[in-house]
C-alpha cells in the first residue's frame, strides 16, 4: 500500500501473471483494507493493477496443486470476504481499471463504489469457459450496476464488455491521461464521508448473495 496524501493506494502486484489472484496476494490485499480502513486519515482508497492488467481473475495453478482446498472453501473463506470487506470499508474505495479485469477480478472491480477505466481496459465474465457460474460476489453486484438482462448477457455468452461500453451501461468514466482522474477525485479537503452509511442506505450490502455462487 502506497500513500499519496490523504489516499490509499493498492496495487495487485503479480504483473508477471497479469495481477492472477493467489492465496498471498489474497492475504496482502485483505491486511491493506484493513490498515486503510482503520487509518483516520485515509478519505480514500485507489484500488488498481501493476503492468498492463488490473487482474486476470484467479491463479488456476493453485487449483491444480495437490493440497488445494475444495473451491467453495475458497470461495468462503478467502474471496468472499475480501468482497464483504470491500463493500464494508468506511472510506469510497475508487477501482482504477487499468487493463483486463477477468474472473474475479472483475468482482474486485464491481465491488468498488466507482470504477474508472483506461481506454483498453476490459470486464470479461470468464467462469463459463471453466465451468464455472460468475463467483466472488459478480451474481449480486453486477445486476445492480448494468441490470439483471446485460449481467445474464455477458456471463453467458463469457463476451467481454470494453470500457466505452462499460461507460454507458455502468458509469465508468474513460480517461485517457493513464487514470490520473482515479487519484485526483479523492484529493478533496473534509472529512472522511460516511460510506458504510452510504452502503447501508442504499442497500449495496451483499452479504446475502455472497453464498449463492458457493453451490455448484
Amino acid at each position: 500500500m502506497e500513500r499519496r496524501g490523504a489516499v490509499a493506494v493498492v496495487t495487485l502486484d503479480r504483473p508477471d501473471r497479469l495481477n492472477a489472484i493467489s492465496g498471498a496476494l489474497l492475504a496482502d490485499l485483505h491486511a491493506a483494507l484493513d490498515e486503510a480502513n482503520r487509518d483516520a486519515t485515509v478519505r480514500a482508497i485507489v484500488l488498481t493493477g501493476a503492468g498492463r492488467a488490473f487482474c486476470a481473475g484467479q491463479d488456476l495453478k493453485e487449483r491444480l496443486e495437490p493440497d488445494a482446498v475444495p473451491l467453495a472453501i475458497e470461495l468462503r473463506e478467502r474471496y468472499n470476504p475480501i468482497i464483504a470487506a470491500m463493500r464494508a470499508l468506511d472510506q469510497p474505495i475508487v477501482g482504477a481499471i487499468n487493463g483486463v479485469a477477468a474472473g474475479a477480478g472483475a468482482s474486485l472491480a464491481f465491488a468498488c463504489d466507482i470504477r474508472i477505466a483506461a481506454e483498453d481496459a476490459s470486464f470479461l465474465l470468464a467462469f463459463g469457459r471453466v465451468g464455472l457460474i460468475p463467483d466472488s460476489g459478480a451474481t449480486w453486484l453486477l445486476p445492480r450496476l448494468i441490470g439483471g438482462a446485460k449481467a445474464a448477457e455477458l456471463a453467458l455468452t463469457t463476451d467481454p464488455l470494453n470500457a466505452a461500453d462499460a461507460e454507458r451501461w455502468a458509469g465508468t468514466i474513460i480517461s485517457a491521461r493513464q487514470l490520473a482522474d482515479a487519484y485526483g477525485i479523492t484529493d478533496t479537503d473534509g472529512s472522511k464521508p460516511d460510506c458504510w452509511g452510504y452502503h447501508a442506505t442504499y442497500g449495496w450490502e451483499p452479504e446475502d448473495g455472497l453464498g449463492i455462487d458457493e453451490f455448484r
